[in-house]
């Protein structure tokens, strides 16, 4: 059972005394701006040598996707502080105390073509798992997150 002092991040609970915040890779921001980039070209081709295209639609595309991305890689973040997790993506933002968590698995997407493992939380008191994809994340700071105790990780479960 969750606590007030644990809801509030004073007292001594799991996790209390660690900071970390889960920066986005890198190589992220590489994968996701060559992306966009082979689509630009692309676009620009086209435009370029087809009169008949319609180039400022593109453009309008482009620079609305452009928005998004840098808005998706600005948003996403995972930060432990004070003995609360807080997981922000596209979708909105989830807070959990460190002490209501019950168990922690990794797990496969269900379809077999997408290898990605997700992390998946399992807190007292909620009936939906909270599911972390680790994988636009620096690598150093995803393992000083899977290394915190009060995460209940099984030892042999790996990514």
């Amino acid at each position: 059972m969750t606590t007030a002092a644990d809801r509030t991040g004073a007292g001594d609970r799991p996790g209390g005394g660690t900071d970390i915040t889960l920066r986005v890779a890198t190589s992220t921001y590489v994968v996701v701006i060559a992306i966009y980039l082979a689509l630009a070209a692309f676009s620009v081709h086209v435009a370029l040598h087809d009169p008949a295209s319609d180039w400022r639609g593109t453009a309008v595309v482009l620079a609305v996707l452009a928005v998004f991305l840098v808005y998706f890689l600005v948003r996403l973040r995972l930060t432990v502080s004070g003995g609360v997790l807080r997981y922000r993506n596209l979708l909105g933002e989830r807070t959990l105390p460190l002490a209501d968590i019950v168990r922690t698995e990794f797990k496969r997407r269900p379809f077999a073509r997408d290898p990605r493992p997700i992390l998946l939380i399992t807190a007292e008191n909620r009936a939906k798992q909270l599911q972390v994809n680790l994988m636009p994340f620096r690598r150093d700071d995803a393992a000083r997150f899977l290394a915190l105790p009060a995460l209940k990780l099984e030892k042999g479960q790996d990514a």
